[in-house]
């Protein structure tokens, strides 16, 4: 596309909005900034698949990775997937808070979803948040509502990796910067209509 002249930049960035009536958006060739706040946090990739430095991962007083790490950031993942040992941690830590509100490993009473605990990404030495609304999601089983965090174990080689998936994305508006490789991530607008 950049040799055909169709776009400037070898850039492309994504805007993923949960909320309804949603608006999301690939952008070949920049970003829009009618999908964010503020200045773009740039990492620069240490390997082809979109994998960056982090910083830590923090839960209140936990930390994870705490010497840093490499995480993924990944479209095609849902959710949050970390360290076998790291997301059995958090969802010991999330039983313990809420007691006979958390089910199995994953599943939350819907009424309890605003007392998760915040989990902190540090990236190029920038904290971005996910609260537990931003981690879970509800679905009907049954006539019932049922709601879920998206915390996945994984069991790659390198046990050390986190990857981010559109949880993330949602919340972050995330550019991929191929020309400079690295990625850029700012705070994504919730409510935005076609114009």
């Amino acid at each position: 596309m950049i040799m055909q002249g169709l776009i400037s930049r070898p850039v492309f960035s994504f805007y993923l909005n949960r909320h309804f009536p949603t608006r999301n958006e690939l952008i070949l060739g920049g970003s829009d900034p009618t999908c964010y706040n503020g200045e773009f946090t740039y990492v620069n990739v240490t390997n082809k698949y979109w994998q960056i430095p982090m910083d830590k991962v923090q839960i209140n007083d936990y930390v994870f990775c705490e010497n840093g790490c490499q995480v993924i950031i990944d479209t095609g993942s849902t959710g949050i997937i970390g360290p076998s040992s790291d997301i059995a941690i958090i969802y010991k830590y999330i039983q313990k808070l809420l007691t006979n509100n958390f089910e199995k490993e994953g599943k939350v009473n819907c009424n309890y979803v605003s007392y998760l605990p915040d989990i902190n990404f540090v990236l190029g030495g920038k904290t971005f948040t996910l609260t537990g609304a931003d981690y879970t999601f509800e679905r009907e089983i049954f006539n019932m509502t049922a709601c879920y965090t998206t915390f996945t174990k994984h069991f790659l080689p390198d046990n050390s990796i986190w990857i981010l998936g559109t949880v993330f994305i949602s919340r972050y508006y995330t550019e991929f910067d191929m020309g400079n490789n690295r990625m850029g991530f700012a705070s994504a607008n919730k409510y935005i209509s076609y114009s």
